[in-house]
């Protein structure tokens, strides 16, 4: 017969902590675990509580099975697999705790279960794979200390992903909640705004032609590349992204306006890097600016309202519908192509500009 160990602060210690046919039942405020050698942590909470706790390469999985928050308040680590999930409530951080596991699983359920805070996000430390899951309009905050691969997922909250150093790579995942159940995810979603952002790695693509970014708003920041090994598969209505070498490739299926989001400046590559954008109609709210190429391919128009391309070599355009790019563009080289209907509209400050090509069978051309 199952057990409940009741009482304000609770230890337990063992090789061994519960299984996961029969996990250690907890009713506490402060729960404080050690796990021995390889030794598995299997711990169901009634109603959420402060957590620690370790084991050398074991697995843990602690759940909270009612109506309470998972608060880690110190270290809580393995090189094994941490599960922590919530039936409903958050997972949050108090004090200077961390989470590392091989792969980190973290679920908060319910209406509104969260994951970190806006200015206290969850810190995860060194973790290679992280899948994380967001109730109904839970915001998710993470950073990791070194970069993983990562997937992601809200009903319609924000996620916002730092990591100082190290590479983000989106991914698909399933996994085990705990809870009796898996979770899917595919790359990052939500009905809500994506940040993701690196201070010395790249955003790269890690579930080939999946979707890695699905929202309303992204804005993405790297140092060394965005989407630079494979293009980044998006379906959102905004994107704004950075990165100071590698380029930046973005295939969106749907309409898309570059700008319009954060302090963040359109498409900005500030060293050098290509800029490419594939995507339905195209609408350039914010600058597009690199030193190399930029190519913009639209399955139906494109057209400059507040921004224009900044300093390219050599502008490539083609779309189906029409282009108007009157905006303070300043590139050195135009080649494009327009069919279907509309016009090609061309305004540029930098002189000279060389026309590479220009085919528009459809309508007029003015440069």
């Amino acid at each position: 017969n199952a057990v409940t160990l009741i009482a304000n602060q609770v230890g337990v210690s063992g090789g061994n902590i519960g299984t996961a046919a029969l996990p250690i039942q907890t009713q506490a405020t402060s729960l404080v675990f050690s796990g021995e050698a390889t030794g598995d942590v299997f711990i169901n909470e009634a109603n959420g509580a402060n957590f620690q706790g370790t084991t050398a390469s074991g697995n843990i999985v602690l759940v909270s099975t009612g109506a309470g928050n998972l608060v880690n308040n110190g270290n809580t680590t393995t090189t094994g697999t941490v599960t922590i999930s919530t039936f409903d409530g958050d997972i949050t951080r108090v004090g200077g705790g961390f989470i590392l596991g091989s792969t980190a699983n973290l679920t908060a359920g319910g209406a509104d279960g969260d994951i970190g805070q806006l200015g206290n996000p969850l810190q995860v430390d060194g973790t290679a794979n992280l899948n994380v899951s967001a109730g109904g309009t839970g915001d998710i905050f993470i950073s990791e200390t070194l970069g993983a691969n990562v997937s992601a997922s809200s009903g319609s909250g924000r996620i916002e992903l730092n990591t100082p150093s190290g590479d983000w790579n989106i991914v698909n995942a399933t996994y085990a909640t705990g809870l009796g159940g898996n979770i899917s995810n595919t790359g990052i979603s939500t009905a809500g705004d994506v940040f993701i952002t690196t201070g010395s790695g790249a955003i790269t693509d890690g579930n080939g032609a999946s979707t890695n970014v699905a929202a309303d708003d992204a804005v993405l920041i790297a140092t060394t590349g965005i989407g630079a090994t494979g293009a980044l598969e998006t379906s959102v209505n905004r994107i704004e992204a950075q990165t100071d070498t590698g380029g930046i490739f973005i295939n969106e299926a749907n309409s898309l306006t570059i700008g319009g989001i954060s302090p963040t400046v359109g498409l900005n590559v500030t060293t050098s890097g290509d800029v490419v954008v594939l995507s339905g109609s195209l609408t350039i709210a914010e600058d597009i600016s690199t030193i190399s190429n930029v190519l913009l391919d639209s399955t139906g128009t494109i057209t400059e309202t507040t921004g224009a391309v900044q300093n390219a070599a050599l502008l490539t355009t083609d779309s189906v519908g029409g282009q108007t790019l009157n905006g303070a563009n300043t590139v050195l080289s135009f080649n494009a192509n327009n069919t279907g209907s509309g016009d090609v509209s061309m305004t540029n400050t930098a002189d000279p500009l060389t026309i590479v090509r220009i085919s528009n069978a459809p309508g007029n051309t003015t440069v």
